[in-house]
């Protein structure tokens, strides 16, 4: 096996955990029973230790895959000399009658190989590496099952033809003509998820397609964008833990920013600064009930003890993201260190006030009461922002050197300021206000001063240096300054010439910022979608809709996105799919459909 491109894998998942198919028929990631679960996939990681399940047609073949219509329903087309054999992945999760939620998870993984025409051979390899190959494997069989029991954990494989175990593998051989349908069922077990029943396999992958297309059905958004909206939508919801509300930045950890470079992160927890971002594209597809209940969740996380007030959490909300280094994994591509855990979790950011300050807004403004509850926690972050706004911070993209006193989250303290008057007169709740009023206007005043850089003639990423940063594309669409400021204008113009390459826009300049590390990395794509939104405010429309539809080939066939694109080769970069990514391509294809 070796390592084939991050954008040709697909993603399958049950709102609980996440699995990687890649185009050759091998699972290499799979996280159960949660997304912040150990692996017992890593393969995407090392392609010898991390552990894979692939079913793949022997000799020459080719392949390309799809979802099926408006589904996370996965299918890989294989055809050869011979014939055509097609795998349809998915792990299943369906509207229930009995269950209180309304819903039915199983977690398993269900693999349909079905013969198209012709004959087919193909071979399957199990090799699961539990704990992300830290674990010894010891692979047993029962009756018609492939077993690994780790103390209450268990994962079953049931496979339709025996399999030899050979050291931690199980193989075999699938002999197929047209016609043929066979299902492959990897199932997890543990103390809080009993086993499931043995239940119809071609019912469950119908049933999951059903789900995912009545969602889809309420989607709201333009025709001209339909499709790679909808498919944005699908991938969020795949990223999202049902049992809280919480989204995952992404389903993987440590895809690199740069192909053997050291900036690879474990993006499988919620950040509150997605928030924002997630409600008003929800909003935006008229997914309210969604959005509202994120939003919930958001509150719930936010009434935790200040003390221990962080800026991501893991989906249960549950603070503890210790990092750490899995030095026995070689990394994608010999992009080393792996890293689980998230150090970043544990830095002062203060653009996050405003993030959820916009959110209750942006709710209120469509027709959604503010509760005394929220009131009262919307307060708290007003007041937390008035007091930090002149403390510097890690901002927005999570720096390892500094602290700095970044523009971004300067203007984010004023946007949870502002949000927050606007909502206290709107609910009679006037306390605050002139306090709010007056330290609003200081941080406004001080940004304009020292965070604009007259020889630049651009706002700069922090007050001790000239360098600029994508992030003060949101200087105008959070409202702080109008589209058709001077100042804007020139911020643009002056972002588009140092950190746009092509399509794409880098967040800043590696060798202009002091952020902790070394290396480089690619372009991040939401920032891209960020001047898409830009340009159609200053009334570039046809600008804006020309560097859209470029942004839109460079996800991947099945209409995914990575974190990053390397500018240069068009190559995906970093963790896969990015929520951050599919929110930015939803809320510019947004801004796109205001204009028609």
């Amino acid at each position: 096996m070796t390592f084939i491109p991050i954008s040709d894998y697909g993603l399958i998942g049950n709102c609980h955990g996440a699995a990687l198919v890649g185009k050759n028929g091998s699972i290499d990631w799979c996280c159960v029973p949660r997304f912040d679960s150990p692996s017992i996939f890593a393969g995407i990681l090392d392609d010898e230790k991390g552990g894979h399940f692939a079913i793949t047609p022997q000799g020459e073949w080719t392949s390309s895959h799809r979802y099926i219509s408006d589904t996370n329903v996965l299918e890989t087309r294989f055809e050869t000399a011979d014939g055509v054999a097609i795998v349809t992945d998915c792990m299943p999760l369906f509207e229930s009658a009995t269950d209180p939620s309304g819903l039915t998870v199983r977690h398993q993984i269900i693999r349909m190989v079905h013969c198209a025409s012709g004959k087919v051979t193909m071979d399957v390899t199990y090799q699961p590496m539990p704990d992300y190959g830290r674990a010894p494997v010891n692979l047993t069989l029962e009756d018609e099952r492939v077993v690994v029991q780790r103390g209450d954990k268990r994962w079953e494989l049931t496979t339709p033809v025996s399999l030899d175990i050979s050291g931690q593998a199980a193989t075999g051989t699938l002999e197929m003509a047209e016609g043929d349908e066979v299902a492959y069922v990897l199932g997890y077990s543990d103390n809080d998820n009993p086993k499931t029943p043995a239940e119809d396999t071609s019912e469950m992958v119908m049933s999951t397609a059903f789900f995912g297309q009545a969602f889809a059905y309420d989607i709201e958004c333009v025709d001209e964008w339909h499709d790679p909206v909808v498919r944005s939508a699908l991938a969020l919801l795949a990223m999202t833990y049902f049992p809280t509300g919480g989204i995952v930045a992404a389903p993987t950890t440590s895809l690199p920013e740069e192909i053997g470079g050291v900036r690879n992160w474990d993006y499988r927890y919620t950040w509150l600064r997605d928030s924002s971002f997630t409600i008003d594209a929800l909003l935006s597809l008229g997914e309210t009930t969604v959005a509202l209940w994120f939003f919930e969740w958001l509150c719930g996380v936010c009434q935790t003890d200040w003390e221990q007030f962080q800026i991501m959490y893991r989906i249960d909300a549950t603070p503890d993201i210790p990092e750490e280094e899995l030095g026995h994994l070689k990394g994608y591509r010999e992009s080393g260190p792996v890293r689980i855990g998230n150090g970043a979790a544990n830095q002062i950011q203060h653009d996050i006030y405003g993030e959820v300050l916009s959110s209750a807004y942006i709710l209120a403004q469509t027709g959604h009461s503010v509760t005394e509850e929220h009131w009262n926690l919307l307060q708290t972050l007003a007041n937390h922002a008035a007091e930090r706004w002149t403390e510097p911070d890690s901002g927005i993209w999570e720096v390892r050197g500094g602290p700095f006193h970044f523009v971004h989250s300067k203007v984010m303290c004023w946007v949870a300021l502002d949000r927050a008057i606007k909502l206290g007169q709107e609910t009679g709740h006037l306390d605050d206000i002139a306090k709010w009023e007056s330290t609003a206007d200081a941080i406004k005043a001080q940004v304009l001063e020292r965070g604009w850089n007259e020889e630049k003639q651009a706002f700069v990423q922090h007050y001790d240096t000239d360098a600029v940063d994508a992030s003060n594309l949101l200087i105008p669409i959070v409202g702080f300054l109008p589209d058709d400021d001077p100042r804007v204008i020139a911020t643009v113009a002056r972002i588009q010439q140092e950190l746009q390459s092509g399509a794409f826009v880098h967040r800043y300049l590696t060798a202009e910022t002091d952020d902790g590390l070394t290396g480089d990395e690619g372009a991040f794509t939401l920032c891209s979608f960020w001047l898409v939104r830009v340009l159609v405010r200053q009334g570039k429309a046809d600008e804006a809709k020309a560097l859209f539809t470029e942004l839109l080939t460079f996800g991947n066939d099945l209409g995914l996105f990575s974190e990053m694109v390397d500018p240069t080769t068009g190559d995906a970069l970093g963790n896969f799919p990015q929520a951050f990514t599919h929110l930015g391509l939803i809320l510019a294809a947004r801004e796109l459909g205001n204009q028609v």
